[in-house]
């Protein structure tokens, strides 16, 4: 099974988020009627603290709310290739909240470990020759490929089982499926890769 660095949306849900779904109280979100869902958004607003809090099962229905705050109906909005804003959505459903609220509950501290682990890749791939790489500052690591190297990093790294995605700038993301030890895999190959290996 290959190291999946490509976003921390590639998550398998535990056997406990798992469970968390099978037993979740569900009932109808857009009549605020679905327990699960509130409990998730009242939560979270109360740990963040804000008044309010809004779940959304998915990047791109967020990222579609965000953009629908901001642009009319029929507006226009010019974004990069590789942008995160892209079309579509979904309803909401509360049995995604109850692997969130699990999530939220039981694997917060492990948000320190995938920090971590992105610290200790940012500092191994920096000595690769080739590559530059951003402080990171959360689970997210930035590499800058030099050429000729840009074509051929990423296919590289998936011929030995690490999957990121970019081309001239290449995004890692830890996160709770990626261990300690799969960081010192996806080192070594990077090397390999950069050696022509």
């Amino acid at each position: 099974m290959p190291i999946d660095l490509r976003s921390d949306t590639v998550t398998r849900p535990t056997a406990g988020m798992r469970a968390a779904m099978a037993q979740a109280e569900v009932g109808d979100d857009v009549f605020g009627d679905d327990p699960t869902v509130n409990h998730l958004q009242a939560t979270l607003a109360g740990r963040l603290g804000f008044e309010a809090g809004l779940f959304f099962p998915s990047g791109t229905q967020s990222n579609l709310a965000a953009l629908m705050s901001h642009c009319e109906r029929g507006d226009e909005y010019l974004v990069g290739q590789e942008a995160h804003t892209l079309g579509g959505g979904m309803r909401q459903a509360g049995v995604l909240a109850a692997a969130g609220l699990y999530a939220l509950e039981h694997h917060v501290v492990r948000l320190a470990e995938d920090h971590e682990n992105a610290a200790r890749l940012a500092r191994g791939l920096q000595e690769v020759p080739g590559l530059t790489v951003e402080p990171p500052q959360t689970n997210l690591v930035w590499v800058t490929v030099e050429e000729p190297l840009v074509a051929s990093f990423v296919r590289g790294l998936a011929q030995q089982g690490v999957l990121a995605t970019g081309r001239n700038q290449v995004r890692f993301v830890t996160h709770l499926d990626v261990r300690p030890e799969d960081i010192d895999t996806v080192i070594a190959a990077a090397r390999k890769v950069v050696a022509g290996g």
